[in-house]
């Protein structure tokens, strides 16, 4: 491996992804499950496209706030489901070099009266 590689290697974590709700209440505040990041030997970047994030149970940060984060901390999510039934909010979260989602589905119209 060049040293290229080898840097690229100390910005990405193991992969990790986070629990997909369905049949969510409107407009109401979801968190995710809790993930460990690990994988990487440097601190790294955190941020989100949308929603919130947390580590180590600490404050919230949301988008626009970039963030620091450890091999072996803990990463939380939530978002605002949407208003409208059958909807899917999404947040996208880097970690480093690595991507994944949270989402939220609000529940069916029927249900939802």
């Amino acid at each position: 491996m060049d040293l290229y590689g080898s840097l690229l290697y100390l910005q990405n974590p193991y992969s990790f992804t986070f629990d997909i709700f369905t049949g969510a209440l409107p407009n109401t505040l979801y968190t995710s499950n809790v993930v460990t990041i690990t994988g990487f030997l440097s601190s790294i970047e955190v941020y989100v496209s949308t929603g919130e994030y947390s580590i180590n149970g600490g404050l919230w940060s949301g988008a626009g706030q970039t963030g620091t984060i450890q091999s072996g901390d803990s990463l939380q999510l939530r978002i605002l489901s949407s208003w409208e039934p059958s909807l899917t909010n999404e947040i996208i979260v880097t970690v480093g070099n690595y991507s994944t989602t949270f989402g939220v589905t609000t529940m069916d119209s029927e249900l939802a009266e």
